[in-house]
């Protein structure tokens, strides 16, 4: 029996200690997903997606440039099924 293919997928994460969440979705999307990370903390958080695949995504928080955000800033993250215009 095949997997559903999802058109969404979220999750709430924290990152570790390089600033980094490594997310892997429950279901294999059929295609390279569209992803927004969306970073939770006081202060100024920039969240760059470093990677995407259908199976995975790399998200990579920053405090500053240059500076990893270290260990536990939540990061919302979202991702949907892209659809060809």
């Amino acid at each position: 029996m095949w997997a559903r293919q999802p058109a969404a997928a979220a999750a709430v994460l924290a990152t570790d200690s390089l600033g980094r969440i490594v997310w892997a979705f429950r279901v294999a999307f059929p295609d390279v997903p569209v992803l927004s990370a969306l970073p939770v903390a006081d202060g100024p958080y920039l969240a760059v997606v470093e990677e995407v695949t259908a199976e995975a995504a790399t998200v990579r928080v920053w405090a500053a440039p240059g500076l990893p955000a270290g260990p536990g800033v939540t990061v919302h993250l979202r991702a949907v099924q892209a659809t060809p215009a």
